[in-house]
């Protein structure tokens, strides 16, 4: 039972996890290119 709450909690949080890295890496890449290597 706790490890099913775990499983979907894990399954939740990784997801929101994913969305908000989404946009972080998108900035965050957008901030590399204006950088001149």
């Amino acid at each position: 039972m706790l490890a099913a709450v775990f499983l979907l909690l894990s399954l939740f949080v990784s997801g929101t996890i994913a969305s908000e890295n989404t946009g972080y890496i998108k900035g965050l890449g957008a901030v590399l290119r204006e950088q001149p290597s």
